[in-house]
């Protein structure tokens, strides 16, 4: 199954998304020389942000989906970013680098622990590995997916879809980064973004969390999916009093130096 990714419908919440990768990124420092790489860069929106914290490296955005490279390739043609389309499971890079980021992609590929260890193989001494990942196994809007899903009308549709892996052991994180790394810091923050419009969740994860399930519909299918999803929803995120809607993304973050 090929997933089709929206990059203007994931930079519908741009601020509020952004904020994670902009948290991150101030807890990283960078002393030693070489280049940066964007793992899951997306549209290009933190490579950006990336490139003119550190203008004077060589810098390169990851993505598995060719919308999203397309959409960085055009949004930032005018930067010396280097834009690859790649699947992070296989990736490798030529050279050792100075700073591996990676801001919500790794909940998308499996074994964690296998991953952890190529990834950190391609830092050079002191290089730095700084990820984010969403843990939304238990949020509202993963159990009605969960929920919808399994629904008989729908679940043959799914068969084949490819899951958020929200299996992130942190103990087993740690010992795999304590071999290699040193400075090791591991934290989890809460995010209460407050969003406008209609059913304003639904399209939040429109962009995201959705979009495996999306990418199997017909568009009738899909208009009919999404009516039933923004009722379990909007029950789930009742309306404030000023009419927006809150919506809590938990989200770990890993910052370690490579010895």
């Amino acid at each position: 199954m090929t997933q089709k990714w929206n990059p203007n419908t994931y930079l519908i919440f741009e601020k509020d998304r952004s904020r994670p990768a902009i948290d991150l990124l101030s807890q990283i420092s960078l002393d030693t020389d070489g280049g940066i790489v964007d793992l899951g860069c997306g549209p290009g929106n933190i490579t950006k942000i990336i490139r003119d914290l550190w203008p004077n490296r060589s810098l390169t955005g990851i993505d598995i989906s060719e919308e999203m490279i397309n959409e960085a390739k055009k949004k930032y043609q005018k930067t010396d970013i280097h834009w690859m389309k790649a699947d992070i499971a296989h990736w490798v890079s030529d050279e050792k680098l100075a700073l591996i980021f990676s801001n919500a992609a790794l909940q998308w590929i499996p074994n964690h622990e296998i991953l952890f260890l190529k990834i950190i193989h391609n830092l050079k001494s002191n290089g730095i590995l700084g990820i984010q990942i969403p843990l939304t196994k238990e949020l509202n809007f993963q159990k009605a997916i969960r929920k919808i899903t399994c629904l008989p009308k729908w679940k043959n549709y799914f068969k084949n879809v490819k899951q958020i892996n929200n299996s992130i052991k942190i103990n087993k994180i740690y010992q795999i980064l304590s071999n290699d790394c040193k400075d090791i810091n591991i934290w989890k923050t809460n995010y209460y973004h407050i969003l406008e419009g209609n059913s304003p969740v639904t399209e939040w994860i429109k962009g995201t969390g959705l979009t495996p399930y999306l990418s199997t519909l017909s568009n009738q299918n899909k208009n009919i999916f999404l009516d039933e999803y923004k009722e379990l929803i909007n029950n789930m995120y009742p309306k404030q009093k000023d009419k927006k809607t809150i919506l809590k993304m938990k989200r770990l973050f890993i910052v370690a130096k490579k010895k």
